[in-house]
């Protein structure tokens, strides 16, 4: 499951910054690993992860952090 996340984030990577050449290897793990940790922590409450929550907390973490 993560080699399938760190795929997909590599795929948009490449549609969306076609001009840099960039090793992605780093962002696309953490992505995956974000990922799958926020869906293990709602599954283990035997919930539906609620996705556009999920993206508003990740943006307001960075934010809280200065990021």
């Amino acid at each position: 499951m993560q080699q399938l996340l760190k795929n997909a984030f590599l795929n948009q990577t490449q549609q969306k910054f076609p001009e840099r050449a960039k090793n992605w290897e780093f962002q696309a793990t953490l992505f995956a690993t974000c990922v799958l940790t926020a869906l293990h922590f709602y599954f283990e409450q035997n919930i539906l992860p609620p996705i556009e929550q999920m993206q508003s907390d990740w943006s307001e973490m960075f934010e809280i952090m200065g990021i």
